[in-house]
């Protein structure tokens, strides 16, 4: 069996605009975690997370990328997402895969769109959130402002949890505002605010809050992972990925507080009717499918998270896209492009299945005894079209097969006949949307076509 329980596992999503620093947070999570022996860049198309030609060829993340590491004795899974408005798809299948939306804000930019549809797709999810204030060495910081534009937009229960030292150029370090041996006049001033933020979830604290009572030190860290998971608190972090400053405390926070697999909150169909998940480490099998991968060498891969009961490699399930009983011959946890094969996964992991036809997005995968069946990922509708033909006449039936893979892959992405005109259309979130995944038909499959 596993070396870990579902209580240890932090399956986090890393969310917000292009260019938050999402990726190289992810790569300096994995560095300080020692899961990699050095850093790697963006510029230079050497993070795990960033492995597609076309991200390492446009120097952004197109896609939801898988990551894991240990630290402090938790099992992190990061979901590094991508930031433009294209790829939205790729940021809310991370989030079907999370426990805990961070949601990062670029120190010189403020909040940005994808932040926002990041904070809300979050919320109704029921995720946990915290927010990371990333880049605090870029030109034009000004924490105070940053902090006020982050609780004016998310709300006042967004409070930071750490004090950075400097700002721009002259940040060199952060403060942990809940460490015991913290203190000063800024300290005690935040500590007091998260104190009153985070009594709210707890009856019993609060009214003797109100009445003027002592609430200790220890009795609000102890509420913190419930108040986190309600949302009573959002702790706000500052941080500096690429000078490995406050990468660390936000680490430790999550290892902490974070929202666990036992904890999740998702709404699915029980024999039928609407109902809660209720998670449970030893009942049966009940996972989703939340990204598809085409391999050309591998075939499709299909990546799961389990939100309850456990599965053990040679085990048999079932897809709910048409109740087809499968072998899972093998199972691994994903490191971006890698997987590593493993024996047994648990309530809160995320795994990687290959050749497995009967999957897609979406699907609930379940074991004998499992009657719930979770909703389906609400994704958006795609409304930009492009008539498409094969270079090679030699391709036609070839572009059709391979166009359905991607198509799998991205559900924000269709491929249609056009019922009264006889042209095939490729239908997208938008231009680069469509002009991705071209490039990625030319590079994976080596078919071009004319549009």
């Amino acid at each position: 069996m596993a070396k870990y329980k579902s209580a240890d596992i932090r399956n986090i999503v890393l969310c917000g605009h292009s260019g938050s620093g999402k990726t190289m947070l992810a790569e300096a999570m994995l560095f300080k975690a020692k899961a990699v022996t050095r850093l790697g860049s963006v510029d230079d198309g050497t993070t795990v997370s960033d492995y597609e030609q076309e991200e390492k060829e446009r120097k952004h993340s197109l896609a939801a990328s898988i990551l894991h590491c240990t630290y402090d004795s938790r099992e992190f899974r990061i979901i590094d997402t991508p930031g433009g408005t294209d790829f939205i798809g790729g940021m809310v299948s991370g989030l079907e895969g999370a426990d805990l939306a961070v949601i990062c804000v670029n120190a010189s930019k403020g909040v940005e769109l994808m932040a926002r549809k990041a904070w809300d797709y979050a919320g109704d999810m029921g995720l946990g959130r915290m927010v990371a204030i990333t880049r605090m060495d870029g030109e034009n910081v000004n924490y105070e402002e940053l902090v006020a534009n982050i609780q004016s937009v998310f709300g006042a229960k967004c409070v930071p949890f750490t004090i950075p030292d400097g700002e721009g150029a002259t940040f060199k370090g952060v403060t942990r505002v809940m460490a015991e041996d913290a203190h000063g006049e800024e300290v005690d001033r935040r500590k007091q605010v998260i104190t009153e933020n985070a009594v709210e979830c707890d009856d019993t604290l609060m009214e003797r809050y109100l009445e003027g009572g002592e609430v200790t030190h220890d009795e609000v860290l102890d509420v913190m992972q419930r108040a986190i998971c309600d949302g009573s608190i959002i702790p706000v972090f500052a941080l500096a990925a690429e000078k490995d400053i406050g990468v660390e405390d936000i680490m430790h926070g999550i290892a902490e507080w974070g929202t666990t697999p036992l904890m999740a909150k998702r709404k699915g169909y029980l024999k039928g009717e609407e109902a809660d998940l209720v998670v449970s480490e030893d009942g049966p099998l009940c996972a989703q499918v939340f990204k598809i991968v085409s391999d050309p060498h591998v075939g499709k891969l299909s990546y799961f998270r389990i939100f309850s009961g456990s599965i053990k490699a040679k085990d048999s399930a079932y897809g709910s896209t048409n109740d087809k009983q499968e072998k899972f011959t093998q199972i691994a946890i994903p490191q971006g492009e890698k997987r590593d094969d493993v024996d047994d996964a648990i309530a809160g992991d995320i795994v990687a299945v290959a050749k497995i036809e009967s999957l897609h997005v979406g699907t609930t995968v379940y074991g004998k005894g499992c009657d719930f069946r979770l909703k389906d990922i609400p994704f958006p509708t795609p409304m930009t079209g492009l008539a498409i033909t094969a270079k090679s006449r030699n391709d036609e039936q070839k572009i059709g097969i391979n166009l359905n893979r991607l198509c799998e892959e991205d559900p924000t992405f269709i491929f249609e006949r056009n019922e009264m005109t006889g042209e095939q259309v490729i239908r997208g979130i938008a231009q680069t949307h469509l002009d991705v995944m071209l490039s990625r038909l030319k590079h994976r499959f080596h078919l071009e076509v004319n549009t």
